[in-house]
């Protein structure tokens, strides 16, 4: 018989809560936030990968029509179903990965306004300023790469 890996749990139409995967059944949070229809040609999927490496990982997929009220509430909606998942073991010290650079000046006014959100990695150039401790990883070549996971990692303290 073989193991099945399991699927991530949908809590709305916009996120989705992967558990940690592999040998780890209790990780720390990380939200990641991403377009939503992920782009042709990627050769990772970002849940998956943190996952991997033993995070519970809330991935929020932004529409389009996006608002600063909407993706706080958003954002709020993805801290809590982390704060109550059984398999995150840090709550409330949340990690945040951003892979959406047309929604930036929103995303950083909901993560500095956000007290669960510790530190964030922005993927592409940060137009505003972020609060929090932050680095932005500038992409060279495939948008998730694994020495580009590997950047974020290490600065979220892992």
């Amino acid at each position: 018989m073989t193991a099945t890996t399991p699927l991530p749990e949908r809590y709305s139409a916009s996120l989705t809560v992967q558990s940690p995967l592999g040998s780890r059944t209790h990780g720390p949070g990380l939200i990641i936030i991403s377009p939503a229809g992920a782009p042709a040609g990627l050769e990772i999927d970002p849940q998956q990968t943190f996952a991997q490496e033993g995070y519970t990982v809330a991935h929020l997929r932004l529409s389009s029509g996006y608002s600063s009220l909407r993706i706080r509430d958003e954002l709020r909606e993805a801290t809590e179903a982390l704060d109550f998942h059984d398999c995150c073991s840090e709550k409330s010290r949340y990690g945040i990965i951003v892979y959406c650079p047309s929604a930036y000046p929103y995303l950083v006014e909901a993560i500095n306004g956000n007290g669960e959100i510790k530190s964030a990695v922005f993927f592409g150039e940060l137009p505003s300023s972020c609060l929090k401790p932050h680095t932005s990883v500038q992409s060279q070549g495939s948008k998730f790469a694994s020495t580009e996971h590997t950047r974020a990692l290490n600065f979220l303290g892992t």
